[in-house]
């Protein structure tokens, strides 16, 4: 009788333990979905577990092939995060190479790179080449960006759907060579070498773009016919030699929400009626 208890007292004791090992693994998903600290927005908000940015063994990659390095001096350069749809949401910055690979084993996260005031070379493009298909943000404010580098920049992460590039030294050639980025939805090119004829290239983008700054380029009313014919959402058209004639045109624009038209040269009255006109535009910043 104690003979044939003992294979059933056994098989008990692995459902319990099959059981309290299933409730731990839900306790440690609950874990993982409960720690936002930062999302991947166009997956629905997805977020990073805080034990991924304290330990190298969290969800380690368990393939065998392994990405190429990143260099210690490009880490020094640039900073990367887990790609946003907002460009201004802060993210987690990822600081190791163990990190970045351990996050790239995850096809629901993209990265970010961010270039501080350094010049940013052709080695450096080319050095994240590998991360291409995961790179959906590019960031280099005031780094020297020339149109060659731009080009690689286009050619190299086709991707894209942020790129921040003001305070740079690209011309229309550049802006040229972005056609290639089909899902581009954020673009920030204020304040380069611009003029209201380059613009047509923006043309290429009617269909994603939705957030566009060209402040502080000299564009003019000929700009902002080009402009209107975007389906944008935001635009940035401060400092841009604006007068009274240009703002009808922001009325053509039937999804745009925020609107951004300081240090121009509008006339107290013909911002008056503009700002009184009804339209859907949520913020208007005069």
């Amino acid at each position: 009788m104690n003979f044939i208890k003992a294979p059933v007292y056994f098989i008990f004791l692995q459902l319990l333990t099959i059981f309290f090992s299933n409730v731990s693994q839900a306790s440690c998903t609950e874990e993982f979905l409960g720690n936002k600290r930062a999302y991947f927005s166009m997956a629905g908000s997805i977020p990073i577990p805080q034990e991924f940015f304290s330990s190298k063994n969290y969800l380690k990659n368990q393939s065998s092939k392994k990405s190429p390095q990143i260099s210690s001096e490009l880490f020094d350069k640039a900073s990367f995060a887990v790609w946003s749809s907002s460009p201004n949401e802060e993210t987690e910055s990822i600081e190791t190479n163990e990190q970045l690979e351990t996050l790239l084993t995850h096809n629901q996260y993209k990265l970010s790179v961010n270039f501080y005031e350094e010049t940013v070379s052709h080695d450096d493009i080319t050095a994240l080449k590998p991360y291409a298909s995961h790179i959906w943000g590019f960031n280099s404010d005031q780094t020297w960006m020339t149109d060659e580098c731009m080009s690689l920049i286009a050619s190299s992460f086709p991707n894209l759907r942020t790129l921040e590039i003001p305070n740079n030294c690209i011309t229309g050639n550049a802006l040229k060579t972005l056609s290639s980025l089909f899902h581009l939805e954020y673009l920030d090119i204020a304040n380069n070498t611009l003029s209201a004829a380059d613009l047509s290239s923006l043309l290429d983008f009617k269909k994603t773009l939705r957030s566009l700054s060209v402040s502080s380029i000299p564009i003019g009313e000929e700009g902002i016919k080009t402009l209107f014919q975007l389906d944008l959402e935001k635009l940035n058209v401060s400092s841009c030699d604006l007068t009274d004639s240009s703002l009808s045109y922001f009325l053509k624009m039937p999804h745009l929400k925020y609107l951004d038209i300081r240090r121009n040269s509008f006339t107290p009255n013909g911002l008056s009626d503009f700002l009184k006109y009804p339209h859907k535009i949520q913020k208007v910043i005069s």
